[in-house]
């Protein structure tokens, strides 16, 4: 039985979160957690964001990568962080458009959150970036980032 929308800002509410919040979530609240994204509280879509990635569900995912695009900064930097815990071809997806957002900090969070599991699509940009970003700090984060993803 899903949970009301009331008993899932509760649990997402605990001051502070762990896996086990998540862990109480399971498919039948998907509606529920996804009429959440639309709340005013950026911190509770985050945490709803972040519910949401650890559902194995293709509307769950879709969710995820819907909120890479929301106009808050701080959701895409939680949908960026929420990528990990989607398949790679998903994680994929969210992080490209990430990469390439016009905010700072949530392309920071883009390339802090890809991994050797994400293909030529992040690594590519990733190179870029690295070699031509205009802020110089994304710039040295992404270079790092790339060494750690090259090859032996």
């Amino acid at each position: 039985m899903p949970k009301s929308i009331e008993e899932i800002r509760s649990m997402l509410s605990v001051i502070e979160p762990d896996d086990s919040m998540y862990q109480q979530f399971d498919l039948s609240d998907i509606s529920n957690l996804r009429a959440l994204l639309g709340d005013d509280e950026s911190w509770l879509v985050a945490r709803a964001v972040h519910a949401l990635a650890r559902l194995d569900s293709a509307e769950a995912r879709q969710a995820v990568s819907d909120a890479s695009f929301d106009r808050r900064p701080e959701i895409r930097i939680a949908a960026a962080r929420a990528s990990e815990f989607c398949p790679a071809d998903v994680a994929d997806q969210i992080l490209g458009s990430l990469l390439a957002d016009v905010d700072t900090g949530v392309r920071k969070f883009a390339i802090r959150s890809s991994s050797s599991r994400n293909g030529e699509a992040i690594k590519r940009p990733l190179r870029e970036i690295a070699n031509a970003d205009d802020n110089l700090t994304l710039r040295h984060l992404a270079a790092e980032k790339v060494k750690l993803l090259a090859p032996n």
